[in-house]
């Protein structure tokens, strides 16, 4: 938290010389926390695109990318180059909030994937015959739900069909008839 405090707080002190301007180079990443900050305090915000960012690099010596001479070409494109910024109105709030809500969802789908990638491949290490079942509609409700109530080939062989038919067409029941329980039984037995 003090590098946080450095970064957003510590400017917000000179607010009583006048009015601040705020630039970041990235403002729907790691930009959007201290964008926020500013944009409670009424600091005017702007941003700093990146191919201007990359063209006013060129002209400094050097090629290595570090904070501090992003930083420095971030203040002086700020000082002396007020044309290469863009500003950041309210209006542009919900389009910087846009990738980092499209990034969590892109995390949640990965997360998902890999989820049912490790079920997949624990059935496929544990019972082949009812992965060959079961994997693909492994994502369906009604599939997980009779992994988690009957979490082992044994336990689902001991269950009766009437009550496996009943569960399945509970939660699914167009699936509930195609994945009926005899030929689900029939697998599941098989080694």
């Amino acid at each position: 938290m003090p590098r946080f405090a450095t970064v957003v707080a510590g400017p917000l002190e000179f607010k009583t010389h006048g009015r601040l301007l705020f630039v970041v180079d990235q403002p729907a990443t790691i930009g959007a926390l201290p964008l926020a900050v500013a944009r409670d305090e009424g600091v005017l915000l702007a941003d700093l695109p990146g191919l201007a960012m990359r063209r006013i690099a060129e002209l400094h010596a050097g090629e290595a990318k570090t904070d501090a001479r992003d930083a420095a070409i971030i203040a002086e494109a700020a000082g002396s180059m007020p044309h290469t910024l863009r500003s950041l109105r309210l209006a542009d709030e919900p389009l910087a909030e846009l990738p980092m809500l499209c990034g969590f969802d892109d995390d949640l789908a990965a997360q998902i994937t890999q989820t049912s990638n490790g079920i997949r491949g624990l059935l496929t290490q544990i019972h082949p015959a009812l992965e060959r079942v079961l994997g693909p509609r492994l994502e369906h409700p009604a599939v997980l739900d009779l992994l988690e109530r009957y979490p082992s080939p044994a336990a689902l062989a001991a269950t009766d069909e009437k009550t496996l038919a009943n569960r399945l067409t509970k939660l699914a029941p167009r699936i509930g008839t195609g994945l009926g329980p005899k030929s689900f039984k029939r697998w599941a037995n098989r080694p």
